[in-house]
């Protein structure tokens, strides 16, 4: 008996050694993910502060400048009337885009706001260029039924953008109004109908208590998972804070046998007007015991536990980007 005690001390030290090793191989690529994340999203923040602040130095110091700012083509300007009711966009396909509403002519009132945001298009390509993650950024105002939007980059508003639109129909555009001229996220990712999943992040631009517009960067999720997740070779997986599974590495979905929502249903079913499947959410009572409990116990913030999932016994290790509340998680097998 002495002398199998003596064989198998030194077996299991080394088995013991080895998952640590594994363990601490883990944790250290969950830290550079999730260091990696945090300062892209501390890049986002930064970005939108810094185009709210410079959106109201140029609407306080240079009004005279706007002034002589051309806007129709026909006058040497750089906005095209869509029709004769003069929905304007801009052209030129480059720099940033504009959408000038509603169905028609502009009085003097919103091409004053129009000559402004022309010149914060330099800033608005900053803003855009913050961080690789940013998918947009937006600074827009509807005001007395009229509404008069930049985004950088340009793309072509008339195909996207019907006209008439009225920015309050919009969460992130109330927030940013109460935001005022402090940075606020959204709460949870939402789906856009262009990109799929979202994150953002927005400022309210005021000048001596005038609301001026609201100023706004996004993320998409796919950006996020290309960086972070596709390429690892450990098992991550990103949540949001309310146990959406986002997405999930290619080892995350061998060890786990987890799938993220596939960002092509989900726009499937934005389009036909359908809830998200009841099972998107990890914690879902309609998921098996093992998922829910992993969706509780990572929103709940826990880190390093035990979990038996998918016929394997994990160690399950969390860090959580507090600006944006996503979750990125990382898990070790036996």
């Amino acid at each position: 008996m002495s002398r199998r005690i003596l064989v198998l001390c030194p077996l299991l030290m080394g088995i013991l050694l080895f998952s640590c090793a594994r363990d601490a191989s883990v944790k250290r690529e969950l830290d550079k993910a999730a260091a990696g994340l945090k300062a892209e999203m501390a890049a986002v923040e930064a970005g939108v502060l810094s185009l709210s602040r410079e959106a109201e130095r140029v609407y306080a110091e240079e009004g005279d400048k706007a002034a002589a700012v051309a806007l129709d083509e026909s006058e040497g300007g750089f906005l095209r009337a869509l029709s004769k009711n003069a929905y304007y966009y801009k052209p030129e396909r480059e720099g940033a885009a504009y959408y000038v509403s509603p169905w028609l002519p502009a009085d003097e009132g919103l091409k004053t706001r129009i000559r402004f945001l022309r010149l914060l298009e330099p800033a608005m390509l900053k803003a855009a260029n913050s961080s690789t993650l940013v998918n947009v950024s937006f600074l827009g105002l509807t005001e007395g039924g009229k509404t008069a939007v930049i985004i950088a980059p340009w793309y072509d508003i008339p195909a996207v953008f019907p006209p008439g639109i009225d920015l309050g129909v919009f969460e992130w555009y109330r927030r940013g109004l109460a935001a005022k001229d402090s940075a606020r996220w959204s709460d949870l990712p939402f789906a856009d109908l262009g990109t799929g999943w979202v994150v953002d992040v927005c400022a309210g631009v005021s000048v001596q208590g005038e609301t001026k517009a609201v100023a706004v960067l996004s993320v998409t999720i796919d950006m996020i998972e290309r960086r972070y997740l596709r390429g690892s070779e450990i098992a991550l997986l990103l949540l949001s804070a309310d146990s959406t599974l986002l997405g999930i590495s290619p080892r995350g979905g061998e060890l786990s046998g987890l799938k993220a929502l596939d960002s092509v249903r989900l726009l499937d079913r934005m389009k036909e007007n359908l809830p998200l499947p009841a099972d998107a959410k990890l914690d879902s009572p309609t998921r098996p015991e093992a998922e829910a409990e992993l969706g509780r116990r990572l929103t709940a913030g826990e880190d390093g536990f035990r979990l038996g999932l998918n016929g394997h016994t994990l160690r399950v290790y969390s860090r959580r980007e507090e600006r944006s509340g996503l979750i990125l998680a990382a898990l070790a097998g036996d």
